[in-house]
C-alpha cells in the first residue's frame, strides 16, 4: 500500500477517450457531465475495468455514478452502489474509531499500547515472539500509532504486515498465522527509531489498533466500524472484505490485476499459484490497515465528519473548517486504487477503481480527485441543485412532479432516481423519497 501524494501536475486524464463507453450506472447531472467524461478518459485510458466516483458538497451527495464491468468477463454493469476494497483509505476509519473511544473517556492518546512488563503497563497483552525484540516497544502510545511514529521503518527492513508465510513458518502455525500471531511475531522484531521520535508510514501502527479497540470494546473490529457508520447514517455498509473472489457479495467487483503475473497463496503456500488479489495476502487479517470494504457514498459520510490524514486523523472536522482546509487518504493494493478527499466544509469526493498502476507512477484515483477539487475551485463545476428540483427554481412544488414526469417520458437518465439504468416505477418512488427528503 502507498500513502497519498498528491501531484496537481502529473494527471494521467489527457489520453482520449475509446470510441465505445464504459457502462455507466446513477442518476445523470448534467450540471456534472465533465465528472462522467473525467472517469471515462481515466478508466479507457489506463485500462481500468470498473470504478465509483462519489461527490458531495458538505453533508449532500450530489453524484454518485459507476463506470465499467462487475464481472471478469464484462457482461454485467457495475451497479452504482458497488462495494469495493479500500487498502489504506481503512486506516482514516480506525483512526476515527480511535478518536471515538478518546472522547468516550475509554482511551487515551498518551496511554502504552503494548504491555511488555515495563512499569504501568499497557492495553495489549501480547506475548512477543520469541521473546521482546526491543525494550522500546513499552513506549509506543496510541498516539504514536495514529501518527506512523511508532519505531517500525518498512523502507528499512521490509513490510513485515504482508510477511504471512514467513511468520507462520517462523512460529509453526499454519499461514496465515492470524492478526494476533502476527502482532507477536512483529514484536519479537528490533524497532527503527524511537517512539515518538520520527514519521515513517508504517501498516503495522494500525493493524495494532484494530487489536487495541478489540481489547477497550470487547467487540470485534467489524463491529466497531459497524457502530462508526450507523452512526453516520449508513448501517451496514463498511466491512471487512474477503480474500476469495467466492466469499465476495454481489456488488463487489472483479479485481484486476493481471498484469503483474501470480503469486504464492498465503493460505496454501505449497499450493497453486493465484492471482494477487485472491489469495497474495490475508485480506481480512488485514483490515484495520487495508482489509475494508465500502461504497462511495458511506466515505463521502466520513469524510463529512472525520479528518483523513495527518496528525490529527480520525479527529472531527469542526463545522467552521476553512475551505482552505484539505485532506486526504489514498489506497493501493494489488487491484485496488482508492482515495478519499475533503476541502473545508465544502467538497468530498470518493474514488474507487478495481486496478492500480503496476509501475506506481500515478496513483489514479488522487488524479481524479485532484481535478474535480481543481475544478471546483476554478469555479468550471459547482454545485447543482438538489436532485428533487427538477425545474431548478429553488423550491418543491407540483411543477418538480411534471418536469420528472416530463423526463422519465422522454427516457432522460436524469429520472433514473434509483441508479439501475433503467426507467421504472421505482424510479417514481426513488423522486418521492428525494421530494420528501426536501433540500435543506
Amino acid at each position: 500500500m502507498r500513502r497519498l501524494v498528491a501531484c496537481f501536475a502529473c494527471l494521467a486524464i489527457t489520453i482520449p477517450a475509446l470510441a465505445q463507453d464504459l457502462p455507466s450506472r446513477g442518476r445523470v447531472v448534467p450540471q456534472l457531465a465533465e465528472l462522467d467524461q473525467l472517469m471515462q478518459d481515466t478508466m479507457q485510458g489506463n485500462g481500468i475495468t470498473a470504478g465509483v466516483l462519489a461527490v458531495a458538497f458538505d453533508d449532500r451527495v450530489v453524484y454518485q455514478r459507476s463506470f465499467g464491468w462487475l464481472d471478469r468477463e464484462r457482461t454485467e454493469p457495475l451497479p452504482m452502489d458497488a462495494e469495493m476494497r479500500l487498502a489504506s483509505v481503512s486506516k482514516p476509519i480506525t483512526a476515527s474509531i480511535i478518536r471515538n473511544l478518546v472522547a468516550e473517556g475509554r482511551l487515551a492518546l498518551a496511554d502504552k499500547a503494548f504491555d511488555v512488563g515495563q512499569p504501568g503497563g499497557g492495553i495489549l497483552g501480547i506475548d512477543p515472539f520469541p521473546s521482546l525484540g526491543d525494550p522500546r516497544i513499552g513506549d509506543i502510545t496510541i498516539g504514536n500509532l495514529l501518527q506512523h511514529r511508532g519505531g517500525w521503518n518498512r523502507d528499512l527492513v521490509g513490510n513485515h504486515a504482508f510477511r504471512d508465510v514467513q511468520i507462520a513458518a517462523d512460529m509453526g502455525v499454519p499461514s496465515p498465522p492470524g492478526r494476533v500471531n502476527k502482532m507477536r511475531w512483529i514484536l519479537g522484531q528490533p524497532l527503527e527509531f524511537a517512539p515518538g521520535s520520527q514519521y515513517a508510514y508504517a501498516n503495522i501502527g494500525y493493524h495494532a489498533l484494530g487489536l487495541v479497540i478489540e481489547e477497550v470494546t470487547g467487540n470485534t473490529y467489524e463491529e466497531e466500524v459497524e457502530r462508526l457508520f450507523a452512526g453516520l447514517g449508513h448501517p451496514g455498509a463498511v466491512r471487512v472484505g474477503r480474500t476469495f473472489q467466492a466469499d465476495h457479495g454481489p456488488r463487489e467487483p472483479w479485481y484486476d490485476q493481471e498484469d503483474i503475473g501470480v503469486a504464492q497463496n498465503v493460505f496454501d503456500p505449497t499450493g497453486p499459484l493465484v492471482r494477487w488479489p485472491y489469495g497474495g495476502w490475508d485480506h481480512e487479517g488485514s483490515s484495520a490497515f487495508g482489509g475494508l470494504i465500502a461504497p462511495g457514498d458511506a466515505l463521502l459520510a466520513l469524510a463529512d465528519h472525520h479528518i483523513l490524514f495527518g496528525g490529527s486523523i480520525g479527529g472531527v472536522l469542526s463545522p467552521t473548517a476553512s475551505p482552505a482546509f484539505y485532506s486526504a487518504h489514498s489506497g493501493s493494493l494489488p487491484g485496488t486504487d482508492t482515495v478519499v478527499w475533503q476541502r473545508g466544509q465544502g467538497l468530498r469526493v470518493a474514488v474507487l477503481f478495481n486496478h492500480r498502476d503496476r509501475t506506481f507512477a500515478h496513483a489514479w484515483g488522487v488524479d481524479v480527485a485532484a481535478e474535480i477539487d481543481r475544478m471546483v475551485l476554478a469555479g468550471e463545476v459547482a454545485e447543482p441543485p438538489c436532485p428533487a428540483d427538477m425545474d431548478a427554481d429553488g423550491s418543491l412544488t407540483i411543477f418538480d412532479f411534471l418536469a420528472f414526469q416530463n423526463r422519465f417520458d422522454a427516457g432522460s437518465m436524469e429520472a433514473d432516481f434509483d441508479g439501475d439504468g433503467a426507467l421504472t416505477i421505482f424510479d417514481f418512488l426513488g423522486f418521492q423519497n428525494e421530494f420528501d427528503l426536501g433540500c435543506g
